[in-house]
């Protein structure tokens, strides 16, 4: 089985690590045919009223992999909707389009 190796990391937008959710910096395996990468991401509850925020994730190659290519699509925005409620967790499916 061949694995591949990507960096997955979240970068702030309106939205900042620490105070609107937890960041994420994780060098993660996934295998041939693999398109799909579940990634829980930690929303913080603050219980002060807020205007929707945003956040990225990205997905980048970690190391050198020539036969390995990104899809066009490796950044993913994530909205922060009224955040002031209950600590919840969202789930982001990074869609990850190969070229082996």
């Amino acid at each position: 089985m061949i694995n591949y190796l990507f960096r997955i990391e979240t970068i702030d937008g309106t939205a900042e690590a620490g105070e609107d959710y937890n960041k994420i910096d994780e060098v993660i395996t996934m295998v041939k045919n693999q398109r799909f990468f579940p990634l829980d991401v930690t929303i913080i509850d603050d219980n002060q009223w807020e205007p929707d925020e945003t956040f990225f994730v990205k997905l980048s190659l970690h190391g050198d992999q020539p036969n390995v290519k990104l899809g066009h699509k490796a950044i993913c925005m994530i909205t922060i909707i009224d955040d002031d409620g209950n600590s919840s967790q969202q789930l982001c499916s990074v869609s990850i389009p190969l070229s082996l």
